[in-house]
């Protein structure tokens, strides 16, 4: 069986920790770092 992509959860904690924001991460920072990181489109990480 091939490799499973993470769950989105554990995508949204590694962005925060991989952007290191001393304030904290805004939703499009998250969303654009997921976005570059794991090759998927912007409708699939939407704000919930």
């Amino acid at each position: 069986m091939g490799k499973q992509a993470p769950k989105m959860s554990a995508r949204v904690v590694n962005a925060i920790r991989n952007l290191r924001e001393a304030h904290g991460s805004t939703s499009k920072e998250i969303m654009n770092y997921i976005m570059s990181q794991c090759n998927v489109p912007e409708t699939t990480v939407q704000r919930q």
